[in-house]
């Protein structure tokens, strides 16, 4: 086999890119100003993106120490004074409502420090928060990238370009300033196109949601055009080729005009009128097929998209809500709880706030799923039955002299969570 050249090494690497550019001109990747041209325009894409962001905050949450202990005092009582008066529950949901939408958001927390935004933040002298601002990617682009390759965080950014839709404004800010939201998990090859930032709801719904709109208008179009009249009129096509076309077109309009002023219909004693109406069999059916569609691309259930009933093999839905909440779960795990843990600790260190937290506070957000006081009542029984179970095992053992009162109280202490009075003699 002939050893290859440099120059064949050459065109072989050319040929590589050339392919590449190809292939890349046949991907056509959706960009994030079409993300949020639907996102605004488009009532069933904003509910996609918005409704999962809303439901994983929806609970509340509170603040712990770090063994997980709710701090409920002075301190905790300022940090929840500061987080409303910043709306920061809000403008969260709203980052995670665009980074789904356009594929990443930021917040941007204005803090006094004493130094340009440009710089990194100086958590030793801090001050005070005077503002936070919410940035989507349409409007946050990479400026200075970390190309160190011995570094830690090789390829992550150091500062960003953000230009302000409201002003016009266009400055630089440090990512230390920001608290980033990337979008849906998606290819370098896409990110590369939409200036490192994700994947969009758009890139996954878009057909299903475009069907799904496209139905709902024929809908409307069927429902214009369920009753059809048909005029039969004698001699018409004899009238036609003697030229009267004109005489005919009068005719009709006339007597659409009195039906419209009068509602009574006036024809020639040989003519016929007669009105046939359309069946809209099976069409229910249509729509509700193309909500299921776009609720499985949209991974949210078709209860709480559309607002109806669950449908399928699953009519209960329980299944479908397990795996929302499961999604919700990977919201505030990946997005949320970073988010507020570093406003935290960034109010923490203001001096101006006076707090001197020694302990580092973090979120924990309350269970997603609300129990019903059914559910809860059925626990409790279920409770009482487990004790009683309990009780009678014991009793019998006892009696068989198997078991002395210690090591039952000694069982019960560490197994259970159930503290049952005087039993068996403890207390006595």
């Amino acid at each position: 086999m002939a050893r290859k050249t440099k120059k064949d090494n050459y065109e072989s690497f050319v040929g590589s890119v050339e392919r590449q550019k190809r292939l890349r001109t046949k991907i056509s990747v959706k960009t994030s100003e079409k993300g949020l041209f639907n996102y605004v325009y488009d009532g069933l894409y904003k509910k996609i993106c918005c409704t999962p962001a809303q439901d994983a905050i929806r609970n509340g949450y509170e603040i712990c120490d770090s063994n997980e202990n709710i701090v409920v005092d002075n301190k905790t009582k300022k940090i929840n004074d500061i987080l409303f008066n910043f709306d920061i529950d809000n403008k969260m949901t709203n980052a995670v409502s665009l980074a789904r939408a356009t594929g990443g958001a930021v917040l941007l927390l204005l803090v006094d420090d004493g130094e340009s935004i440009e710089n990194e933040l100086d958590y030793n002298n801090l001050k005070r928060i005077y503002g936070v601002k919410v940035y989507d990617a349409t409007e946050v682009f990479p400026r200075t990238i970390n190309m160190d390759y011995s570094s830690y965080d090789f390829g992550s950014i150091i500062t960003y370009n953000i230009i302000d839709s409201r002003t016009g404004k266009n400055f630089i800010v440090n990512s230390s300033r920001l608290i980033v939201f990337d979008g849906m998990e998606t290819v370098d090859r896409v990110r590369s196109q939409r200036n490192g930032w994700g994947g969009m709801v758009l890139d996954e719904c878009e057909t299903e949601i475009e069907r799904y709109n496209q139905a709902s208008k024929l809908s409307i179009s069927i429902l214009s055009r369920i009753s059809q009249g048909v005029l039969k009129i004698k001699n018409l096509m004899g009238a036609i080729n003697a030229g009267k076309e004109d005489k005919i077109k009068k005719y009709v309009s006339e007597m659409d005009a009195l039906r419209s002023v009068m509602n009574s219909l006036i024809i020639d004693s040989e003519d016929d009128f007669d009105l046939k109406n359309m069946t809209l069999t099976g069409y229910k059916d249509i729509i509700e097929q193309q909500q299921i569609a776009v609720s499985a691309v949209a991974k949210i259930p078709v209860t709480i998209l559309f607002g109806r009933s669950p449908a399928g093999m699953n009519s209960t839905g329980e299944s479908d809500m397990e795996t929302y909440y499961a999604m919700l779960k990977r919201i505030q795990n990946t997005f949320l709880i970073k988010g507020f843990e570093k406003i935290l600790k960034i109010i923490t260190n203001c001096s101006e706030y006076k707090i001197n937290n020694d302990d580092l506070y973090h979120i924990k957000f309350n269970e997603l799923k609300i129990i019903s006081e059914k559910d809860k009542a059925e626990i409790k029984n279920k409770d009482a039955d487990t004790i009683s179970k309990i009780a009678n095992a014991f009793t019998s053992l006892h009696e068989l002299g198997v078991v002395d009162n210690d090591e039952i109280s000694e069982f019960l202490d560490k197994k259970t969570d159930v503290i049952i009075n005087h039993a068996y003699g403890k207390g006595e």
